[in-house]
């Protein structure tokens, strides 16, 4: 915010005006800012990026192509991992797409878990599994929907295609590490 008496920046979440690392923390850590599943999310025996990437996908604020459109982006809005006529959602992306639902199926069977639960948006899909599967799956839901975010962007950075059996392989190693890391 610029000071319009004396034309300077200030930063306006301090009583100084000025910027320091503990004010900034002061916002981020503000409970006001807080959902329901933040304890749960900031605790998962996950890679740092990848909880703020999961943190950024359940505000549904990842740059899909539709949020790529919302911000008036030149883009191709059809999902790159199936059909390509789909308009590219976070839940299509990362729930509905065809090649989400056989990385799905695979990971159903792999590791013998009950009939997921697809509900109606990403928040749902992982707390109503959540609490049927129990904390594993905030492993496993990481690691599938980072495996493929990272798959949706080589297909359009890198002009690549892993097939799900292959990113299935890429999961599983993320869930082995994540899982016995201290």
């Amino acid at each position: 915010m610029i000071d319009e008496n004396t034309q300077q920046v200030v930063w306006k979440w301090s009583s100084t005006g000025l910027y320091s690392s503990s004010s900034a923390y002061s916002i981020l850590a503000d409970p006001g800012l807080r959902s329901h599943y933040h304890s749960w999310l900031w605790k998962m025996k996950v890679p740092p990026k990848v909880k703020i990437f999961l943190w950024i996908l359940l505000l549904d604020r990842v740059l899909t192509q539709q949020n790529l459109l919302i911000r008036n982006w030149p883009t191709i809005p059809a999902c790159q991992c199936c059909d390509n006529t789909t308009l590219e959602t976070s839940y299509h992306l990362f729930v509905s797409c065809d090649y989400a639902r056989q990385i799905w199926t695979l990971l159903q069977v792999r590791f013998s878990l009950p009939f997921l639960t697809f509900s109606a948006d990403l928040n749902g899909f992982w707390l109503q599994n959540r609490a049927y599967i129990g904390q594993f799956w905030d492993i496993i839901w990481a690691a599938a929907t980072w495996a493929i975010w990272k798959e949706r962007n080589r297909r359009i950075f890198a002009n690549k295609i892993m097939p799900p059996n292959l990113l299935m392989a890429e999961i599983c190693a993320s869930i082995v590490a994540w899982s016995t890391s201290a």
